[in-house]
């Protein structure tokens, strides 16, 4: 008989992994993720600005509001809040009368690109920073009611999808859904889902609200709306070596020839970072709703 005598720390990172594994039942930025930054944004929210969103919740068609209830996996009839109407957008992706907005959840960008600037997306090449600016202006101007609630529900998502960084990616990979990972999450096996999913999993959203609200850095004093520079925090995080996302070589981001490892010193590296991007998105919201409302 062989005895395998394995480190304490190595068995705590691997309980730790196990449990993460485990503890998947919670919504997923994807779901969880858009309810997060929705909701730390409405927590920051002055009572005036909360009672105009109020009101326009109210306006959303029943239809609407169960669709929404729908893809959350919530009783038909649950209150709509404004955290749970930012998923909205990711509600109607399979419905045609909405095909036109699927591509502007994301940015593309070549493999050796460092920046992006003003003029990378247009109404004929629609992307992430051309749905922020498009919707800001419809949040101004709207002229009816729909126009307001769907305004103020993409914003809401969009600024969630501009500040995850596998949103600001390549397309050859599909924004790092063909790149395969190593881990004991059994759901997620891309890198794509792993920053949607899965460095989210583990704790319940109060917990989560609670650390980016207490632990992550203040950006509330940060007043301009410089699209352009969000997009660009996230290509540079996408281009770490720490992301896992490709192999640099000089300014070029080679795809990767073998899967990137999910292991405890990743998960901790870059939860922090995402939860880090959350909060500025969060507070980056609050900003225009403060604004445009």
């Amino acid at each position: 008989m062989v005895n395998i005598v394995l480190s304490s720390s190595y068995m705590r990172q691997l309980f730790a992994l196990l449990l993460i594994s485990l503890s998947f039942n919670t919504l997923a930025l994807g779901k969880d993720g858009h309810v997060l930054v929705c909701e730390s944004t409405w927590q920051q929210l002055a009572q005036d600005d909360k009672q105009k969103i109020r009101a326009i919740l109210k306006t959303v068609p029943s239809k609407e509001k169960q669709r929404i209830n729908r893809y959350l996996n919530l009783p038909n009839q649950q209150a709509l809040t404004f955290a749970n109407g930012c998923n909205w957008p990711d509600a109607i992706k399979r419905d045609k009368l909405y095909d036109q907005y699927k591509p502007w959840h994301y940015m593309n960008v070549k493999r050796n690109q460092t920046r992006v600037s003003k003029d990378s997306c247009s109404a004929n090449k629609p992307c992430i920073t051309y749905a922020i600016h498009t919707h800001l202006q419809q949040l101004k101007t709207a002229l009816n009611e729909q126009q307001t609630w769907q305004a103020l529900f993409f914003l809401g998502h969009w600024l969630g999808d501009i500040h995850q960084p596998m949103h600001v990616s390549f397309s050859s990979d599909r924004g790092g859904n063909q790149v395969k990972t190593s881990s004991f999450y059994r759901h997620c096996d891309n890198l794509h889902a792993v920053w949607d999913y899965c460095l989210l999993d583990g704790k319940s959203n109060k917990k989560w609200l609670q650390i980016m609200q207490q632990k992550m850095p203040d950006y509330s004093t940060e007043q301009a709306i410089d699209i352009t520079r969000w997009a660009n925090e996230s290509l540079q995080i996408s281009r770490l070596p720490t992301t896992g996302y490709c192999q640099l070589k000089g300014e070029l981001c080679q795809s990767l020839s073998h899967p990137t490892m999910i292991d405890p010193l990743y998960v901790k590296t870059n939860q922090q970072i995402l939860l880090q991007q959350m909060s500025k998105a969060a507070q980056r919201l609050k900003i225009i709703l403060k604004k445009y409302l």
